[in-house]
């Protein structure tokens, strides 16, 4: 009896060490992004996910041969999605994340996707941007828990001069407004939303970049070393592949050495 309790206990054991297969882990992944972030992944009007970091994700996908695409990616807001990746035990991962040193702890990591540039941005102004002690006199709009905001509080911009919004689009109308002087946000996407919002090209202008970096797939800590190893090889691999450079090239104007 005692040893039929005892080998009860080594299989329970085992059953909660080895659990699944690396490829069944990678299986149950909750993929998870903003549908506001393009050219690296957005929602398109007729529903379907578009973006640099999709097409990487789906590539990875169909090479592990997980039975999963596009359409298994879960889109809520950024500052959700964000507070959904960090919870302990989530085998969550939310992209596309610019990789910080504030943030290293936090997940693991592969990639990258592509570089980025968070930069200030104004309105019809001309305000001079000289250094970043300069940065403290301003008034800003961010996406809650972007990168934006984080690295505004890193170079020490007080609390009350952030606004804080969960749509891309409130950051264009609080500008506008005249509530806020500048948008801290990435780049590229500004200059993609201005488009599509029908604002001019000179409307909205880039005076003063706060960070460059790149941009990752984060994956909640509970995700082994080995399942982010294999994350890491398969992404490697489907970069180099030609037809995913060609789709990159085609749609985005992205190539990859």
């Amino acid at each position: 009896m005692i040893k039929k309790i005892i080998l009860s206990f080594v299989l329970i054991f085992i059953s909660f060490n080895t659990g699944f297969t690396e490829d069944q882990k990678i299986k149950d992944i909750v993929w998870l992004t903003s549908a506001q972030y393009p050219p690296f992944n957005y929602r398109e009007e007729n529903g379907t996910l578009q973006g640099i970091a999709i097409e990487l994700i789906e590539a990875v996908m169909k090479q592990l041969e997980l039975g999963k695409d596009r359409t298994n990616i879960e889109t809520w807001p950024w500052a959700r999605s964000y507070q959904e990746a960090l919870k302990p035990g989530k085998l969550n991962c939310i992209f596309a994340t610019t990789r910080t040193k504030e943030r290293e702890p936090l997940f693991k990591w592969f990639g990258p996707i592509v570089k980025t540039k968070i930069s200030i941005h104004g309105y019809k102004n001309k305000i001079k941007i000289k250094d970043f002690d300069d940065l403290k006199n301003y008034q800003y709009v961010v996406v809650r828990k972007d990168i934006g905001e984080l690295t505004l509080q890193t170079i020490g911009v007080p609390d009350a001069k952030i606004t804080r919004v969960t749509k891309i689009i409130q950051l264009f109308e609080m500008l506008k407004l005249g509530r806020a002087d500048f948008i801290a946000y990435e780049e590229n996407v500004i200059k993609f939303m201005a488009n599509k919002f029908g604002y001019r090209d000179a409307e909205f202008n880039s005076v003063f970049t706060i960070k460059e970096g790149e941009l990752w797939y984060a994956l909640n800590r509970s995700a082994n070393d080995e399942m982010v190893r294999k994350l890491q090889t398969t992404l490697n691999v489907v970069k180099k592949k030609s037809s995913v450079k060609k789709v990159l090239k085609a749609k985005y104007k992205i190539q990859f050495p």
